[in-house]
């Protein structure tokens, strides 16, 4: 959808985290002090996303991309400001960075961190000793010390520029985009990359999603944002602080979701690139290399389908596996889907580990209690043992915000009063939002997953639950019992 955007807008601002000076921040050993110390530092972040969403639009617009191009911004400048006194804190910015804008975005985004190291350190009394040595500094602080710095540093932090940079926003609503006629894109993407270490990426992360909301002040400008779903909640985890209202974001975000239609007609489409390219006269799609239908057996596609959690990336490995096995056959035999199916879910278990483990670093032991579990089954179905041992082995991670791990601790405390079924709710709360299974709550109802439906179980839900759901994509991996009155293909050999 971004790329997209990039090709159809004509003013589409194209920001890369990894071009700006991040690793820069991680490694100011001002800035690791304070925020070790415990200095607050959440509004600088807000203050260098706000600064350089700013001038990367007034580049686009002004089309600032030499020294010599900032001569006519500069005059604009002045003549706002001839107009509009009242403007002049946000006017003296502009002009104050506007000979600038013209560098890269890693040299602006330098130097404004480093004019807030020097407000820093200027306004604290610390040992430059201490502040040299980073966070290992901020370790060696007398309690004393520690809450003077917090305070006089959360002042600094407090009387930054944003005031400014606020006054600028309105500024350029008011003088520049104002014209509902002429759109304006900033797109964001790579943020799940590792352009910063993940404590620093995570706050940034939060400040820009921040800050997104104060640019809704621009009529005709949209700043669009992709983030993994996991990746968000481990923001959020990591950024939690008191009054701290998630709600107040779920207006901004827009839920990707596929429908089967939409995936279908996505690996239609990238089979026939794929036979265009070796054969540019054949026009073939998906269903013209999968078996053909017959009654009283599923629709191929329908079957890779179902065996995805409505991602392109599953639908996609699924189908390259088949097309690995079948190499040289005409179509894809019903045998070759069997036994591709086998490895494919093998890795997209292994694939949905590494992408939850972050946020979860219990999902490698709770998928366990699934293992050979029938594939539909009620909370008494599950083996105790395989609950005992998940508890024992998440015990031995170090305690997190992962709520399987705190249970697991508090199990072994004599003194709490957690038992399994504590644990085992929470692991199936888990195991849902990761969408290995789905919930019915009535027998007249469909199967909810979280993929779909609801991506959140209430502890309420589970104890209400009437049955549990495997989902078909681990079934193979998890060497799950397939019972009756779950669909499952008994298929012979089709050549």
């Amino acid at each position: 959808m971004l790329l997209e955007i990039a090709e159809v807008e004509e003013n589409v601002v194209l920001i890369d985290p990894s071009e700006f000076a991040f690793r820069y921040i991680e490694n100011a050993n001002v800035i690791q002090f304070f925020q070790a110390a415990g200095v607050n530092l959440d509004l600088f972040y807000r203050l260098l996303w706000r600064h350089v969403l700013v001038v990367e639009l007034l580049r686009k617009r002004f089309r600032l991309a030499q020294s010599n191009d900032s001569a006519g911004f500069l005059d604009q400048i002045n003549q706002w400001v001839k107009f509009n006194p009242g403007r002049k804190a946000a006017m003296d910015y502009l002009r104050r960075w506007g000979e600038k804008f013209w560098e890269t975005s890693e040299v602006r985004a330098r130097e404004l961190t480093s004019k807030f190291e020097q407000e820093l350190s200027a306004h604290l009394s610390v040992p430059a000793g201490l502040v040299s040595l980073g966070a290992k500094g901020a370790e060696r602080l007398e309690s004393a010390e520690r809450a003077e710095i917090v305070s006089r540093g959360n002042e600094v932090v407090n009387g930054i520029q944003i005031r400014e940079l606020r006054e600028v926003i309105s500024l350029i609503g008011e003088k520049v985009f104002n014209d509902g006629k002429v759109k304006y894109f900033v797109v964001i993407d790579k943020l799940d990359e590792n352009w910063a270490k993940a404590e620093t990426r995570y706050r940034l992360i939060r400040a820009l999603i921040e800050e997104i909301r104060s640019f809704r002040a621009l009529s005709n400008v949209k700043i669009l944002c992709a983030l993994r779903h996991d990746l968000l909640l481990e923001v959020l985890d990591a950024t939690r602080d008191e009054g701290f209202q998630e709600e107040k974001f779920q207006d901004y975000y827009l839920q990707i979701r596929w429908s089967q239609a939409d995936l279908v007609r996505l690996l239609d489409l990238r089979v026939k690139q794929l036979y265009r390219r070796h054969q540019r006269s054949l026009d073939i799609g998906i269903s013209d290399i999968l078996p053909t239908v017959k009654r009283g057996r599923p629709e191929p596609a329908t079957y890779i389908i179902q065996r995805t959690l409505s991602r392109p990336r599953d639908a996609i490995a699924f189908v390259n596996e088949c097309l690995r096995l079948a190499e040289d056959r005409e179509r894809i035999s019903w045998k070759v889907i069997r036994a591709a199916e086998g490895r494919y879910s093998d890795r997209r278990l292994k694939a949905l580990q590494y992408e939850w483990r972050t946020h979860y670093p219990s999902i490698d032991f709770i998928i366990d209690v699934l293992r050979e579990a029938p594939s539909t089954f009620s909370r008494n179905q599950i083996q105790q043992d395989r609950v005992d041992q998940a508890t024992l082995s998440c015990a031995q991670l170090e305690v997190s915000e992962d709520p399987c791990v705190k249970i697991a601790h508090e199990f072994l405390n004599p003194a709490s009063k957690k038992t399994g079924k504590d644990f085992l709710n929470e692991s199936l709360r888990v195991l849902y939002k990761v969408g290995l299974i789905g919930v019915r709550f009535r027998k007249n109802e469909p199967v909810s997953w979280a993929f779909s439906h609801e991506d959140e179980l209430s502890a309420g839900d589970v104890k209400r639950a009437i049955s549990y759901h495997v989902h078909k994509m681990g079934w193979r991996g998890l060497g799950t019992r397939i019972i009756s009155s779950d669909e499952e293909l008994q298929v012979e050999e089709e050549e």
